[in-house]
This record gives structure tokens, sequence and C-alpha cells, in this order.
């Protein structure tokens, strides 16, 4: 029998679905927080997400440079959304 998931396991996948949702939908931001996050009641599980989207987002090109030394005879456009 699988393990319960917990909180913070929850919420990475959750903005893991945000993050995938904005770079898919262009929906802003803050509209896909509220709907994907609006089982969420604590406050503070809902700043951690927030907190973790924002990171992504910001640090973007960053993580992609990462990505790009990492891989071989792959561009960044080949490389499936999610897996980035």
């Amino acid at each position: 029998m699988p393990a319960k998931k917990t909180i913070r396991r929850v919420l990475r996948e959750k903005s893991l679905q945000v993050l995938y949702a904005y770079e898919m939908s262009g929906d802003g931001l803050q509209n896909l927080l509220d709907g994907i996050l609006i089982d969420i009641t604590t406050k503070s599980d809902k700043e951690f997400s927030t907190k973790l989207v924002n990171a992504v987002i910001a640090n973007r090109k960053e993580l992609d440079a990462q990505i790009s030394e990492r891989v071989n005879n792959w561009e960044m456009d080949r490389i499936a959304l999610i897996d980035r």
C-alpha cells in the first residue's frame, strides 16, 4: 500500500501543475494559483507553493541554461515542457 502523500509533496505537485498551465495556457498566474490551490486551506501552504512557482519563473533562464549544459545533442525546444 503506497504511503500517504505529505503536504509538501502535494504542494510541489500542485506547483508543477501551475507552472505547466501557465506555460501552456498563457492565463494569468494569480488566476491559475487560485484555481489549482483552491483546496489548500492553510495560508502558509499557499505561500509555499506561490514562492516555489515564483522562484521557478524568476530563474527560468538560469534553470534552462543548467539543463542545456547537461544534455547532449538536444535542443531545448525538443525537450518536453514537463521534463524541463
